[in-house]
Parts: structure tokens; sequence; C-alpha cells
């Protein structure tokens, strides 16, 4: 296979031995070891920023089974771990979704995003669960204030500090996001129509002890703003509906989200409740299509951080070896890095 299309002087496409669909820790770390076993490497996210699941809900949530951290933040995981892919100078694509894989009579894929086209040897999904899609908080003047002061997201939790701010929801995401934002901010209620929330007794109590004001049961009812800003948010009281309204700077809403695999689902793969088939070296039904992570299904699968780092590197090795099979089955990164070092 060539490593680059040309017609005259002109480039047309570069090709990479190995693209990588997700940026999460899964696809994170894969981008690294594939580097590291001197293949040439593309990683494509979806989202602005690298991380995945693990940077979008839990942030500031401290994980405590990683090998060799005796706990980290999410936020500090997904930094160091693109530290460590960033080291070998991977291409990395944010903001791109893939929507269709196509292979060509010389056994080259095509990528096609939302705006262009990757050519690639091989592939490996690491796309997590699939898209997730935030659940929109559901009276109709909330849309003018997304993307202002109405968020989905808490990607800079320091923009909180001083600030009043309600978080709305009632399950374990909520729950952890008002407590972090309660480290920063002056004033943080949290907002539930019930007066039960679905999280773990550890964090219910964690959050009794917080500085979190709870507003059980209530119901946001309206959202007073001029053009720019949300600035009040009526409340009702589920139990005897009496009204009250509370002056805020922010709000941050977290109904859950929607898991979907979109366009994945048409790529030809064979899936097993939403999840890739593979098998022991994470290949997929498609030749030159591998899988590695939450998204993939086997046998006694564990959706653990841990398990998709094995299945990256079984991913990488197996490509490797697609691509060359007369290279090593595996290397060690004493030996490999210790060279170029």
């Amino acid at each position: 296979m060539i490593d680059r299309f040309e017609i005259g002087d002109v480039i047309l496409k570069d090709v990479y031995d190995v693209t990588i669909i997700g940026g999460g820790p899964t696809g994170l770390f894969t981008a690294f070891y594939s580097e590291m076993r001197g293949l040439k490497t593309k990683v494509i996210e979806h989202l602005p920023q690298l991380g995945g699941k693990v940077a979008f809900f839990y942030p500031e949530k401290w994980i405590y089974d990683v090998a060799g951290l005796p706990g980290v933040t999410g936020t500090q995981l997904v930094e160091q771990l693109q530290e460590q892919a960033e080291s070998l100078n991977p291409t990395i694509v944010l903001e791109q979704r893939v929507q269709q894989i196509e292979k060509d009579s010389d056994g080259y894929f095509h990528l096609h995003t939302d705006l262009e086209e990757h050519m690639t040897k091989t592939v490996i999904i690491a796309a997590g669960a699939g898209i997730f899609n935030m659940r929109k908080f559901t009276l109709d003047k909330a849309e003018q204030y997304e993307g202002k002061n109405l968020h989905y997201s808490i990607r800079n939790i320091e923009k909180f500090s001083g600030k009043r701010v309600v978080v709305s929801g009632g399950g374990s995401g909520a729950v952890n996001w008002a407590m972090m934002v309660s480290k920063f901010a002056d004033k943080v209620w949290l907002v539930n129509k019930s007066d039960k929330f679905h999280a773990s007794a550890e964090d219910h109590e964690k959050l009794l002890q917080s500085k979190v004001e709870l507003k059980i049961p209530y119901t946001i009812t309206d959202l007073i703003g001029n053009n720019e800003r949300l600035e009040t948010l009526v409340l009702k009281d589920e139990n005897g509906g009496l009204e009250e309204t509370l002056s805020i700077d922010d709000f941050i809403v977290h109904h859950g989200a929607q898991m979907e695999l979109g366009q994945m689902s048409e790529w030809d793969l064979d899936f097993d409740n939403n999840k890739i088939r593979v098998d022991a070296q994470m290949a997929t039904n498609v030749e030159g299509v591998y899988a590695a992570g939450d998204i993939v299904q086997y046998p006694n699968k564990r959706t653990l951080i841990g398990s998709g780092f094995f299945e990256g590197q079984t991913a990488v090795n197996s490509v490797k070896l697609y691509l060359e099979p007369s290279a090593p089955k595996q290397v060690y990164s004493t030996v490999v890095l210790g060279k170029r070092k």
C-alpha cells in the first residue's frame, strides 16, 4: 500500500496506517501505543475536546481503579493520557463526526465526516458507548439561553467562582456536578422534582454534608431574563404549590443523556445489543476494522477503563501484524522508546 495519493506535484490525500475513531481514554492510549509501534496514526473525535465520557461527565470526580494511580480526577487522567499520546505526535482531529466508512477495491478505507474525507489502511473504533446527547431543558424559553449561561456540560469549573448557580436534575451526574461547582461558587442550589435522588448512598451522604442547598421536590416553571442572559428561575413547591424565585448567574442542566450509535449502525458491522462483536484480536467482521473499549462485546466483557487500555493494545498489535505480517507480535516501551530518547 502507498502512503500518499498524488497527481503530478499535488498531494491529494495522506494515507494513515490506522485511524482511531474516538478520543476518549481508550482512544488516547490506543493512539500512543499505535505510534509506539511505528504506525502512522490519526484520531478523529466528534467533540471539541478530548476525553470522551470521562471528561464530559466526571471532570472532577475521583477515579481509583487505574493501575499505578492511587487516585486521579477525570480531568487529570485525560490530561495525562493526552500528554502521553501527544509525546509521539499522532494527528488529532476534533469536531468531526465519522458518518460513513467505505472500503475501495485497493483495500483503503475512506472515512467520510461532516467536513472532509480521511484515508486509512485500517480502522480502530474506540467510540465509547456511542454518541451521547444531553437531554435538553424542556421549557420553550430555554433555547435562547443555551450557549450563554444555560449549560449542559461543565468544561471549566473555575468559571463558576463567586457565582450563584442552580443545577437541575435528580441523577448521580447532577448530584456530582452540584457538589463540584459548590467548591467554587458562592451559592449552589440543586433542584429536583422528586424528593429522592438516583445516586449512590455515598454520594447522597456527601451531598447532605456539602454546602449545596436542596430544593426538593420543586419544579422549575419559568425562565426570566433578557436576550443575552438568564437572570431568574421561578420554582414551584410540589408539596404546597407555593412559588419561589431565585436570582442566578448560571443554570446547569443534567437530566441525563441519550446514547446512540448514530450512523455507526450503518457500517456493516456485527452488533450485539448496540455493541460491536469482536474476536480475541479485537477484529470485527470487516477485515481491517478493529474496535476497543466500551463499544465492544465479547464473552465476559467488562466496561472498565483498564479493560479499554488492554483492548486498545491488542487492537494495535493486530493492526501491526495485519499490515506487516513479519513484525513482532508485541514490543516493549523500555526498548522502543529507550532507543528514541
